[in-house]
């Protein structure tokens, strides 16, 4: 799904990543966070998957998220 699409789709530009697969998990939105501070960050979320989605199997599920706390990671 291009950038244009998932946008249209999930009504935000935001997503988590699965970094061993290289996909969008989930797309994200939140009414209580600035999602677009933490890109590109190690970040834990704290919300709910919003009912409907994924639509079809194989699409990425979508969450409101109500806190963002800063991860560390390490490989």
């Amino acid at each position: 799904m291009d950038d244009v699409g998932f946008r249209r789709l999930y009504g935000t530009e935001w997503a988590l990543l699965d970094e061993e697969e290289e996909e969008v998990a989930y797309a994200l939105k939140s009414d209580t966070e600035d999602l677009g501070e933490y890109a590109g960050q190690h970040v834990r979320l704290s919300g709910f998957l919003v009912e409907g989605f994924p639509i079809e199997a194989g699409e990425p599920g979508y969450i409101s998220v109500m806190e963002i706390e800063e991860a560390y990671y390490s490989k």
